[in-house]
């Protein structure tokens, strides 16, 4: 999908997205939570984001966001069931709603794969750098989540636009 908007529509909320995104990933690396307020905010500027760059695509982007939560939302319930212990935090799964606002509902599952193998590269490097494997180790997922979120926006919208 080609992003629609003026170059200077497309600066303004690459600039949002990229500071609500360093800052989430900021607090989760950090304190393990992502605040409501920023989640809120991240959602609130997605939907101006496809409102004004992609407003025929209103009703795919909300079913992509909603479906994306819903999925990680039944992940984290089934391992919580399985093995009686939180994979996910809510604030994960509202971060990915709102995520969802910014990319393709059709690239959702590049989203999962980008942050998942990006949170393992991490633990593997981690591990390897202190020479320990802690298995059971908590990780917050907001900052590989955020960095999907970003490279996938910038492929998606930004490089399109540069190319025209």
């Amino acid at each position: 999908m080609m992003a629609e908007g003026s170059t200077g529509q497309l600066v303004v909320f690459t600039a949002a997205l990229a500071a609500l995104l360093v800052v989430v990933a900021w607090i989760d690396f950090r304190r393990m939570v992502i605040p409501d307020p920023l989640n809120l905010a991240l959602g609130a500027a997605g939907l101006a984001f496809v409102l004004v760059v992609r407003p025929a695509e209103i009703g795919w982007q909300v079913a992509g966001s909603t479906l994306v939560a819903g999925s990680l939302f039944a992940v984290r319930e089934a391992f919580l069931r399985l093995r009686e212990m939180h994979a996910l935090g809510l604030g994960d799964v509202k971060f990915a709603a709102a995520a969802g606002l910014w990319i393709s509902p059709w690239l959702l599952p590049q989203f999962i794969l980008i942050a998942s193998v990006s949170a393992l590269g991490y633990v593997v490097v981690a591990s390897v750098a202190t020479g320990t494997v802690r298995l059971g180790q908590r990780l917050p997922f907001g900052p590989f989540l955020a960095l999907s979120t970003f490279t996938l926006f910038l492929i998606e919208t930004i490089l399109p636009h540069l190319e025209a």
